[in-house]
């Protein structure tokens, strides 16, 4: 009896979970590297003319992952991914939304094969995040006071000194800045000077110049008394003494 219950206690041992749980870097990575699920996926009609497009973006993105991170922030190495994984779920909205160049089943099967990035997509609908840059930067877990990121604020109240978010790279994803999102290797940003003057700091007080000083008021007429006449030697010690 105790070696049958020994038995029926014994497991075999499972085969590794599918579903198993990943960081965002390695979860960000494997919704977007989906070719050997494409192969062998049976996709809608309209699939071949956007196939080429999204296996660019693959490839852009495992050459991004496989880059020297050396020299770079933990959080700079991500950069990146985050504008691949940005401009692909981009192409696909645009695609459907505006362009119409592809089928509502189309569309509907790249968001059920997670080939798009359906919460993303569903931001992008509402208004104000119409050109969110990520998830992360609305994420109130990974910033200080349960806030938002730097790049959700609008430029025009974020003063001279303009940095990108330290997770995703984004400058500005605000629906009201043009352009938007910015990101921190945009050519907008590298033609635009940056001071390294704190935002809050009141500006730099000008030096007024000698050649500038308002001239002296001219003399009335009767305030000329002549020279002043030399003072005896004992009077001028004696006001030195004093």
């Amino acid at each position: 009896a105790a070696r049958r219950r020994r038995w029926r206690s014994w497991s075999a041992p499972q085969p590794p979970s599918r579903c198993r749980r990943t960081s965002s870097h390695e979860g960000l990575y494997t919704r977007l590297t989906m070719v050997q699920k494409w192969k062998w996926k049976k996709a809608p009609a309209g699939w071949e003319p956007i196939q080429e497009k999204l296996e660019e973006f693959e490839r852009e993105l495992r050459e991004a992952v496989a880059e020297p991170h050396e020299g770079k922030r933990k959080t700079e190495s991500v950069w990146p991914v985050h504008k691949i994984h940005y401009e692909k779920n981009r192409f696909i909205y645009d695609s459907y939304y505006k362009d119409k160049t592809i089928s509502k089943e189309l569309y509907e099967w790249l968001l059920r094969e997670k080939i798009a990035d359906a919460a993303l997509i569903a931001k992008w609908k509402k208004p104000g995040y119409e050109y969110l840059c990520s998830l992360a930067a609305i994420s109130r877990k990974g910033h200080n006071f349960g806030t938002v990121s730097i790049c959700r604020v609008p430029l025009a109240e974020r003063g001279e000194d303009i940095r990108p978010c330290y997770e995703t790279g984004c400058i500005t994803c605000c629906s009201s800045d043009p352009g938007a999102p910015i990101w921190w290797n945009s050519a907008v940003v590298t033609k635009k000077r940056v001071s390294s003057r704190p935002a809050h700091a009141p500006p730099a007080k000008k030096r007024e110049s000698a050649a500038a000083a308002p001239p002296p008021p001219p003399a009335h007429e009767g305030d000329d008394v002549g020279p002043v006449p030399d003072l005896p030697a004992d009077t001028k010690r004696r006001r030195t003494d004093a």
